[in-house]
C-alpha cells in the first residue's frame, strides 16, 4: 500500500478511502491461455470515484519494489491484462468489483508481474493534512514452459565495514533467468580447524524491515543481502 501526503496549513483532516482484496493475485498459466481475475472495493463512508492503472514493478537493490508506468506498453506484461473498468464509482452501502482478464501470448514465458493501482480519488481539501492511499495489487503470472529454470550469479561476496565500522558480510545475487524466487543466505565463518565459528545469517534491506530472512528476486533484478559478523 502507498501513501501519499499533500500538506496544507490547518487543521488535519484524513481522506477515508474505499478498500482493496485481494491485494496478491496467483496465476500459474500455460502460453495462449485466457484467465479472468476479480478486485473487490470494499465501501468507505462516503460515494467515492476509484481510478485504476496498469503499472510495472522495479526492483530495488534494497529488495524493494517501486512502481512505474510502462515505457514501452507492447512490449510489456501490462499489454496482456484489460480491465472491464478503469474508473469504478464506490457507493457507501454496496461492495464494488472489477473484473479483469489476461491473455497469454503464445510466446511468453517465465514469471511477470503487473500492478494494478488502485486509487481513490481523494476529496477536494481547502485546509489542513491530506491523505491520498494507493493500493498495489500484484498479479503475478508465471508461464509454464519446458526447459526453463532458475540461475543466478554472485557478482559480489566481501567484508567490508558497516556505518559503525563493524565487519559486516556483503553478498550480492542477480536472477539470471526468466522466473521469481525465494532467496535465503547463511554464510559458515570455521577457524583454520575446521571448526565452527559462527553461522551469520544474510538478509536484504526489504527483508529486514518485514522481519523475514526471505526475499524473492525478480528476473533481471539484482538484490544486496548483508549480515552482521
Amino acid at each position: 500500500v502507498v501513501v501519499l501526503l499533500a500538506v496544507l496549513l490547518g487543521t488535519s483532516t484524513m481522506a477515508m478511502a474505499a478498500g482493496v482484496r485481494p491485494l496478491v493475485i496467483e496465476m500459474n498459466v500455460r502460453p495462449g491461455d485466457v484467465r479472468e481475475f476479480e478486485i473487490n472495493l470494499t465501501p468507505g463512508p462516503t460515494e467515492e470515484l476509484v481510478d485504476l492503472t496498469l503499472y510495472e514493478p522495479v526492483q530495488q537493490l534494497s529488495g524493494g519494489l517501486v512502481y512505474q508506468l510502462p515505457s514501452n506498453p507492447t512490449f510489456s506484461a501490462t499489454s496482456w491484462v484489460i480491465l472491464d473498468n478503469n474508473t469504478v464509482r464506490v457507493l457507501p452501502d454496496a461492495e464494488s468489483k472489477v473484473t479483469g482478464m489476461v491473455r497469454v501470448p503464445f510466446s511468453a514465458s517465465g514469471s511477470h508481474t503487473v500492478i494494478v493501482m488502485v486509487e481513490p480519488r481523494p476529496p477536494e481539501i481547502t485546509s489542513g493534512i491530506g491523505f491520498q492511499i494507493r493500493y498495489a495489487v500484484r498479479l503475478n503470472i508465471r508461464v509454464e514452459r519446458a526447459g526453463i529454470r532458475p540461475t543466478a550469479e554472485m557478482p559480489v561476496l566481501e567484508v567490508k565495514p558497516d556505518t559503525q565500522g563493524a565487519p559486516q558480510i556483503v553478498a550480492r545475487i542477480k536472477n539470471t533467468s526468466a522466473l521469481d524466487y525465494l532467496v535465503s543466505g547463511e554464510v559458515v565463518i570455521r577457524d583454520q580447524e575446521r571448526r565452527l565459528v559462527e553461522r551469520v545469517t544474510l538478509r536484504s534491506s526489504a527483508g529486514s524491515s518485514a522481519g523475514t530472512d526471505t526475499t524473492r528476486v525478480y528476473p533481471g533484478a539484482e538484490v544486496e543481502f548483508l549480515g552482521s559478523i
